[in-house]
């Protein structure tokens, strides 16, 4: 009786650790953050806006830092160059960048369409209130 009574202690601790293990990685595949491919456009645009561009990509990071998403790239592109990187660079290193080159949006629609959950950053257009 004691050894029967033995096996059904072993036998239930193991099924409880089964149990705790299953329920710990389906937390973690349900609660996962979402992955991010981050496209930044790097056409020409005023200061101001680069500034704009550069406070975006910072709130990301630093969603980035505390888990709430996870950044899988980071693509800085323009008309004229293309530069990927695989861990995200620092919010200071994005504002130190000078945007240049023209808006391309074929090439935005292209890496659009190559990433899944792309966020993509871009000046927006400067629109004039004139009237002639």
């Amino acid at each position: 009786m004691f050894t029967k009574l033995n096996k059904i202690l072993i036998e239930t601790i193991t099924g409880s650790w089964l149990a705790f293990i299953l329920v710990g990685w389906l937390i973690s595949r349900l609660l996962t953050s979402p992955d991010l491919v981050i496209l930044i456009d790097r056409a020409y645009c005023p200061a101001i806006q680069w500034q704009q561009l550069s406070q975006s990509y910072q709130q990301i990071y630093q969603q980035h830092q505390q888990h709430q998403v996870q950044i899988k790239a980071v693509i800085v592109f323009s008309d004229l160059s293309e530069e990927a990187f695989s861990t995200p660079p620092s919010p200071d290193m994005i504002r130190s960048l000078q945007p240049y080159g023209r808006v391309n949006t074929q090439r935005q629609s292209q890496l659009q369409a190559a990433y899944q959950n792309t966020t993509l950053l871009a000046c927006q257009p400067i629109t004039s209130s004139s009237q002639f």
